[in-house]
């Protein structure tokens, strides 16, 4: 069943006809409605004015028929305005020689009957000539179908005689007359007479004003001049005089949507131009790569263009003022398919639909900032010597970097602290081992980064944008990044805390801070370490004492809880495997947390985090600030170390207390380590094998939800070639997104749970965009319930939409599972509502199934603290009140998966949630027997960890759990059902038959043919690589596999056939043609097609399945020849799109004659039997909307004439 982006498609090609005959082309044809064999066609026309037309101004004369039914009204209708000898009876229709002309398409006519409006443009008729209004079958019909033919006779307004009585007017006999009496004795008043209407001829004589055009260039405040170099995306504002806003006239046959005799205008664009570009010498479209663009139209010449097409200008439209003056705003940027490696940026002027106008072909350069292209270089301690060699433990390596944007690698919505949303976050420096797949943007886990010494490379503005409370955490590492891109950074060769891992690769590493992905600053430069032998001469004391860590805090006495107090707190002794992810440091009541036990998330006045690179020998030094008003003089307060992260639950190596008192409190008593704070509350003792729950953690939900897969493909695909990215606290895990928690009032099976964040797709430079957010489950019983969004975006006709509170999809819910408080929903199917559809612009109709929802209903309100910022060890971090703390240990089914099915051996994304900030450790398994799939994993801000696996290929087939796994002991999971893969047995192992020198005959379509090369279109068709009998085309060289045990294969063909019409205009290449057999009746033609928009921009779509081949009784064997002879073609939908819409899916096309010599044996693939899986898809529908959809997004940048109308469509 055709979608609704197939019916819009469709829709759009229909519109786009109307647009291309406008201006004499005929592009697009629909079916009408099959008609009655006896229903015989009599058509009658009115036309309204008819008589007395004055052609002194534009006209519009309204077109009536009746009668428009038969074979001949299949493709719509003509109406043409031209002389009365212009068309002799009985003979094709004429391509040119019209003054004005419209299409009726089919869809138009009811019951035989239409109406239609045809603009005549002032002073297109001349009154001393007869013309006519003339009807015709359209497209290719129009030259042998004559049974819609009518002429009906116009007669126009004789106005000639009227400048006659203007000779009379002036009456030179009276002048003379009047003044007689005086004139006689004043002679010298004749002379003054010449003169005085001298002067008003002359100013009449000025009238054609020569227009000289020129433009000037402005910053985006539209008064700076410009000057210097731009950035792109950056707005240039062209100021243009000297532009005849009467000039560049359409010629007849010209492009739409301008009318012959009108002026076409300028076309302003900001590009790329070859040196030679301009239309005038002939330089052809490729020469012009535009980036942006506008249109400058006089006012009166865009009032003139039919109503139809003015939506589609509106966007580009300028408008020139009578004196010839403009002001145009561009965007610098790139051409969507790139610029080319030579030519100048700059504005450019010249001649819009088509005209040439060497006067207004003017280039103002324009300078665009360079694109950023990192490097690294490694030098010895002085900075100057290249590095080569080994270098020893200890030593210093000087990084130099080039190329390292200051304003890049910005901090997204809800990223890591300090760095705020918006500014730059830097790149880490790093000296380390690194796995052989260490890349972040790769999906790399932190633990595949082993950091040993490590700089943060920040512009200086980006340092200042900073907040002043967490400049001293970065300045140590801080290295400035030059506005140049340059930098300069001393790194320590030195292991890291926790030790070298194994494996991996010792050198200098850059990439994004802060949780920023850049994978064009993912560099390596390999450092080799020198060994280091133990000197036998003296032997390691196996006695020296075990290093302690050791706090000082000033000032740590009679502390002013009335102001605000300053903290600095100093350590040593930070060492071994507890220090690898740096301290916390907190200030709290010494109840708050007893000696031995984990740390808990709550209940401290402040904190901090000590990222590990800090640490120098194990010594730190940072400050705490205790805000006036929060310590109670009557209690005791300490400040607190611990093992930072992960570790804080069960690491104690580096737990400290250290007493402050209170002025004028009475003074804390000390704490002992070993004996608990309150001798009449003893402590239970801690189960090492459960980690302690932090106090009072408020459970935070998630919504989980991947929108629809085929739209996420078809966005990053080649054609839409786009971009997916979340925002607002949302994110992302492969093809999942995660939206946390922001409000519920859920009672049971009632009630509504909000969640936060946006998720936006955009793609076709923009051209299309859909944002979806703030997403809400509103439950209504136990089963149901309807996911709403807020919707915004740009819809196909360039219009914009802001929806609030859409209810968009119904949810179909499974039972819920509850622990601790959490309540969750996993896998909810869900159904786009019309609601929805309408706000997904159409792309998908109502009832289609988009991907289920995964949910999870906590605490209404509140987020608990927990010491420190999630980061990654090694990387810098700092303090974050307000973070999210873990659900309590347990076992949630709050897990969503990328798929509910997966085969084994394949790959699977998966997210779960409830973690707690930054939590690490985390590990990925799989049950009913646990096997561990990946480990290292860090939890996100929101508490959320994911993981891309490849589930083991000898898992049991059936139902398995997938499950993220803290060192805490919470266990977020999701069930998945495992599949076979499909292994063929000895019997069902397949062998094909190598395919070199197979041939393949077809015409492609008669009728296509001969339109192409006929008075309409007057084109060519050129093969290229393949020979041409005038009625067929021969493709030769041919190979490929074939398996005649089961009738399946693929044989590909070299060369190309071209067909252009309409000066070019009409541009269609079909070339790399297969052929695949899919069975011993059924099979396929696939071909790429490349093709021209208006503007002479290509769009190219690879694979596109064109026929249908029934194959039945076609074949036959001749020694080691297969032969199909004369198998009959149907057009896919996806063929119809690719043919512009000349034809319906369905149609038969030319018969296909095609032979394989079979050769050796060779290995099946999935083309010809391998696994069962030859029997390939052979309607196209899929490519049919890739296809659509590329061909209306190309069409609506280059043309721009086409509002998609929501009307029925027949269907024939």
């Amino acid at each position: 069943m055709p979608t609704v982006l197939e019916h819009r498609v469709r829709r759009l090609l229909a519109t786009l006809t109307v647009m291309a005959l406008t201006a004499g082309l005929s592009l697009v044809g629909v079916l009408a409605p099959a008609q009655a064999a006896d229903d015989a066609p009599n058509p009658v026309v009115t036309v309204n004015p008819s008589t007395d037309i004055d052609p002194t101004v534009a006209n519009q004369l309204v077109v009536s028929g009746t009668g428009f039914t038969g074979p001949g009204a299949a493709n719509g209708a003509y109406v043409l305005v031209g002389e009365a000898g212009a068309w002799a009876p009985g003979t094709p229709l004429p391509g040119d020689g019209w003054v004005a002309q419209i299409h009726v398409p089919a869809a138009q006519f009811t019951a035989g009957a239409f109406t239609g409006t045809v603009p005549v443009a002032a002073g297109a008729l001349d009154p001393t000539k007869s013309y006519v209004v003339a009807t015709s079958a359209a497209h290719w019909l129009s030259t042998s179908d004559r049974s819609l033919d009518t002429r009906t006779p116009i007669t126009l307004k004789q106005a000639e005689p009227e400048p006659t009585p203007e000779p009379t007017d002036p009456e030179p006999t009276p002048e003379p007359t009047d003044p007689e009496p005086t004139p006689e004795p004043t002679d010298p008043e004749p002379t003054p007479e010449p003169t005085d209407p001298e002067p008003s001829p002359e100013p009449t004589d000025p009238e054609p004003v020569v227009y000289t055009p020129a433009v000037s260039l402005f910053a985006a405040d539209g008064t700076t001049p410009l000057s210097g170099s731009v950035e792109l995306g950056s707005t240039v504002v062209v100021k243009g005089s000297g532009f005849d806003p009467a000039g560049n006239i359409a010629p007849a046959g010209g492009r739409p949507p301008i009318a012959a005799g009108s002026p076409a205008g300028t076309y302003v664009v900001f590009g790329k131009f070859a040196d030679s570009w301009k239309p005038s010498a002939g330089a052809p479209s490729s020469a012009r790569a535009v980036g942006d663009q506008r249109w400058a139209l006089s006012q009166a010449a865009f009032d003139a263009v039919p109503t139809a097409f003015q939506a589609s200008i509106r966007g580009q439209l300028v408008v020139v003022q009578p004196d010839g003056t403009f002001e145009a705003t561009l965007t610098v940027k790139e051409s969507t398919s790139g610029w080319p490696a030579t030519g100048n940026t700059g504005v450019y002027t010249y001649g819009a639909g088509g005209v040439t106008s060497p006067t207004q072909e003017l280039y103002a350069p324009v300078t665009v900032k360079p694109v950023y292209t990192p490097k690294v270089s490694l030098f010895a301690a002085d900075g100057t010597t290249p590095l080569s060699g080994s270098v020893e433990l200890g030593s210093t390596v000087v990084v130099k970097g080039s190329g390292f944007d200051p304003a890049g690698n910005i901090a997204p919505a809800g990223g890591r602290p300090p760095i705020a949303a918006g500014s730059p976050a830097g790149t880490y420096v790093v000296f380390g081992k690194f796995a052989d797949s260490w890349k972040p943007s790769a999906g790399a886990p932190s633990s595949a980064r082993a950091v040993g010494d490590q700089r943060w490379a920040l512009s200086q503005a980006a340092f200042d944008a900073v907040p002043t409370a967490f400049q001293a955490s970065i300045r140590g590492q801080l290295v400035v990044v030059q506005p140049d891109g340059t930098f300069e950074a001393t790194l320590t060769v030195k292991e890291s805390t926790s030790g070298w891992p194994a494996t991996g690769n010792t050198g200098v590493y850059t990439y994004g801070a802060g949780g920023v992905t850049s994978p064009t600053q993912e560099l390596y430069a390999p450092v080799t370490l020198a060994g280091a032998p133990v000197d036998p001469e003296v032997p390691t004391d196996p006695g020296t004492p075990e290093v302690k860590p050791a706090v000082t805090v000033t000032p740590s006495t009679a502390l002013d809880p009335s102001v605000a107090n300053v903290l600095t707190v100093s350590g040593t002794g930070f060492t071994g495997p507890g220090a690898a992810n740096g301290a916390y440091v907190l200030v709290g009541e010494t109840s708050t947390w007893p000696t031995g036990t984990a740390l808990p998330g709550a209940g401290w006045a402040v904190q901090a985090f000590v990222p590990a690179p800090q640490f120098r020998d194990g010594a730190f030094s940072t400050q705490v600030t205790i805000p006036a008003g929060t310590l109670d003089p009557s209690k005791s307060y300490m400040v607190a170390t611990s093992a930072a992260h992960g570790l804080s639950a069960t690491d104690r190596s580096i737990d400290t207390r250290t007493a402050i008192t209170v002025k004028p409190g009475t003074p804390t008593t000390p704490v002992d380590p070993e004996v608990p704070v309150d001798p009449e509350v003893p402590v239970p003792p801690v189960d090492p094998e459960t980690p302690v729950t932090p106090e009072n953690p408020v459970a935070r939900g998630t919504l989980t939800w991947g929108v629809k897969e085929s739209f996420r493909s078809y966005i990053v695909g080649p054609i839409a070639s786009g971009t997916v990215s979340v925002a607002d606290g949302a994110s992302r895990a492969g093809s999942l997104f995660a939206f946390p928690q922001s409000s519920s009032d859920v009672d049971g099976t009632t009630g509504t749970a909000g969640y936060t964040g946006a998720v936006s797709f955009s793609g076709h430079s923009g051209a299309l965009s859909l944002t979806l957010s703030n997403p809400s489950v509103r439950l209504t019983g136990a089963s149901t319930a309807t996911l709403v969004v807020d919707a915004r975006g740009t819809t196909l006709d360039g219009g914009t939409f802001d929806l609030k509170a859409v209810d968009f999809a119904a949810l179909a819910l499974p039972a819920s599972t509850t622990s601790d408080g959490v309540t969750t929903w996993a896998s909810a199917p869900a159904t786009l509502t019309a609601a929805g559809a309408e706000a997904f612009s159409g792309f998908y109709q109502a009832g289609e199934a988009i991907d289920p929802v995964t949910f999870t209903v906590g605490a209404s309100t509140g987020v608990p603290t927990e010491p420190g910022t999630p980061g990654t060890p090694g990387e810098p971090g700092t303090e974050q009140p307000g973070v999210v703390a873990p659900f309590a240990p347990g076992v949630y089914a709050n897990a969503a998966a990328s798929a509910t099915t997966v085969v084994a051996g394949g790959e699977v994304t998966f997210i779960g949630q409830g973690f707690g900030s930054g939590t690490e450790g985390i590990e990925a398994a799989i049950y009913s027997e646990r096997q561990l799939l990946a480990s290292g994993i860090t939890a996100d801000a929101a508490g959320q960890a994911s993981a891309t696996v490849t589930i083991p290929a000898d898992l049991t087939p059936g139902v398995h759990t997938l499950s993220l796994e803290s060192p805490d002991g919470v266990r977020s999971q999701v069930q998945i059902t495992v599949e076979a893969p499909v292994v063929p047995t000895a019997a069902q192992q397949c062998v094909a038959r190598s395919v070199s020198g197979a041939t393949l005959s077809w015409g492609v379509k008669e009728s296509f043919r001969t339109y192409i090369t006929g008075p309409i279109a007057k084109g060519a068709i050129t093969p290229s690589g393949v020979t041409s009998s005038g009625s067929s085309f021969g493709w030769s060289g041919g190979s490929g596999k074939f398996n005649s045990d089961v009738d399946q294969g693929r044989v590909s063909f070299p060369g190309s056939v071209g067909f252009s019409g309409h000066g070019g205009i009409l541009d269609l290449t079909i070339s790399n043609v297969r052929v695949q057999v899919n069975s011993a009746s059924t099979g396929s033609l696939i071909a790429d097609v490349a093709s021209s928009d208006m503007e002479g921009t290509k769009n190219q779509q690879s694979g596109v399945t064109i026929a249908s081949l029934n194959l039945t009784g076609t074949k036959s064997t001749t020694g080691g020849t297969v032969t199909w002879t004369g198998a009959s073609a149907s057009l896919t939908s996806a063929g119809a799109s690719a043919f512009g819409g000349f034809y319906n899916a369905g149609d038969a096309m030319d018969p296909v004659t095609f032979a394989f010599p079979l050769g050796a044996e060779v290995e099946c693939d999935v083309t010809s039997g391998a696994n069962g899986a030859g029997a390939l898809a052979t309607t196209g529908a899929d490519a049919s909307v890739t296809t659509g959809l590329a061909a209306f997004l190309t069409l609506l940048a280059g043309v721009g004439a086409v509002a998609l109308a929501r009307r029925q469509r027949r269907t024939v």
